[in-house]
């Protein structure tokens, strides 16, 4: 138990004993156990004064309030991310209307950051329906034995010409073992997407490299990179909305800051556990550990 005087308290309590009407304030106090928020509504029940009766009625409202922070900070990140692109191409397009049309190097120039840009609009746009399907709960639509290598190596023929393109490796480990997994799909199939394009995206060279293998009750499959790593402080925030450790660097590479938060909510999704190690300046390891079918 602890004791917390708060002085806003005191005083709606003396507000409460010198009128007749109901008094209300909201109360924020921070403890060892969190913040906690409380609407309180006070009222007298006999005559005024130092010895006045109060009733007061407590409601917690720490939770909806939290939902309003989150719903405040994410309308403020998809107006940036809106804003960004939508500010680049204004630009290009007003420069090609004063004369630089007439240049075919130029129009060649900006027409092909128009494009950059229009598709980075499409991207986010694509998986901000995706995280309002998942978070609605309709994403995971038919949990059914699914083989770990046939997922694997459809990403990987997804992803290899974009591997090619940066002269990187990727393929499957050659200790990898094929599993079946109790899982869906298609939310298996947007893991590996996300998790393998983030893993080319931010590797400048070496390899990517797929696995997938037995851990206790679970299956683990495991998107390994040699790319930039990712600073202590940030692993935990890696996975929250719009959250990019470099944001210069992931708006240059069309990313949106939320391929791993889908990832997260998907995983979760099929009763499974998301784990991250890294290392800066050497590459992250990303496992994803679903329900074994054969359990």
């Amino acid at each position: 138990w602890e004791v917390v005087r708060i002085p806003e308290l005191v005083e709606l309590l003396e507000e409460a004993r010198a009128t007749a009407a109901t008094c209300e304030r909201e109360l924020a106090s921070s403890s060892s156990r969190g913040e906690l928020v409380l609407q309180v509504h006070a009222s007298r029940f006999s005559a005024a004064g130092a010895g006045a009766g109060l009733v007061l009625v407590f409601h917690d409202i720490t939770e909806l309030r939290r939902l309003e922070r989150i719903r405040r900070d994410f309308v403020a990140n998809v107006g940036h991310e809106l804003k960004t692109p939508l500010t680049a191409i204004s630009g290009y397009v007003e420069t090609l209307l004063d004369g630089a049309l007439d240049t075919r190097a130029d129009l060649e120039r900006f027409l092909a950051r128009i494009q950059a840009n229009t598709q980075r609009l499409s991207h986010l746009v694509s998986d901000l329906l995706s995280l309002a399907r998942i978070e609605s709960g309709k994403s995971i639509q038919r949990i059914e034995p699914l083989g770990t290598h046939d997922a694997i190596d459809q990403a990987l023929r997804q992803h290899e010409p974009g591997a090619r393109a940066k002269a990187l490796t990727l393929e499957l480990a050659r200790d990898s073992v094929d599993r079946r997994v109790l899982a869906d799909a298609e939310a298996v199939r947007q893991i590996l997407d996300n998790l393998i394009d983030n893993a080319i995206k931010y590797t400048q060279r070496g390899s990517v490299r797929v696995r997938s293998r037995d851990s206790g009750e679970f299956v683990c499959l495991e998107v390994e990179d040699t790319g930039l790593g990712i600073p202590e402080q940030d692993r935990e925030r890696v996975f929250e909305r719009f959250f990019t450790v470099d944001r210069a660097r992931s708006s240059e590479l069309g990313g949106t800051g939320l391929g791993l938060s889908i990832v997260r909510h998907l995983v979760v999704g099929m009763r499974g556990r998301l784990e991250l190690d890294s290392e800066l300046g050497r590459g992250s390891t990303f496992r994803v550990l679903l329900p074994r079918a054969d359990r």
